[in-house]
């Protein structure tokens, strides 16, 4: 961790006038901000794909994920105002719209698109991951009486 200074000296516990405290960057921070230097780079670089070999693959992208009117979200604002507000700013303002350029750039190429979706197989749920059963329960619950929410039944 950085040490505490006053200028260039470091901080004393004397009652004297107030203190110009700042963290002196480390070598720790140093290397974090080359670190995300990197990373900015790294995601800014061309990504070069084997047509033989590549597919886009969409994963869990479903209307309730997607729409603020969808009664889970509805659910969930009632339960604490504005919590869905950062989130669908996001998918709004990147995530769909780059979904969407994928998918025009994979066909324009002849590649496959691929949408798959996380979820229940079985009514109850009782096949999903222990962490996700509770979640399903909530969609099911909020999304019963919305025409389409219900999983399809196979057959």
């Amino acid at each position: 961790m950085g040490e505490v200074t006053q200028g260039n000296a470091p901080v004393s516990d004397s009652n004297s006038a107030p203190l110009d405290v700042r963290v002196q960057e480390t070598s720790v921070t140093a290397d974090h901000t080359k670190f995300k230097e990197l990373l900015r780079l790294t995601d800014n670089a061309p990504l070069a794909l084997d047509p033989q070999k590549s597919a886009l693959i969409v994963v869990d992208v479903q209307r309730w994920f997607t729409q603020p009117e969808h009664p889970l979200w509805q659910y969930n604002e009632n339960l604490v105002s504005g919590v869905s507000a950062g989130y669908f700013k996001r998918v709004q303002s990147g995530v769909l719209g780059n979904i969407q350029y994928l998918q025009r750039v994979f066909r324009s190429f002849g590649l496959p698109v691929i949408f798959t979706t996380v979820g229940a197989n079985l009514p109850d749920g009782r096949d999903l991951p222990t962490w996700m059963r509770e979640f399903d329960a909530l969609g099911r619950r909020t999304g019963r009486d919305e025409p389409g929410t219900e999983p399809p039944t196979s057959g």
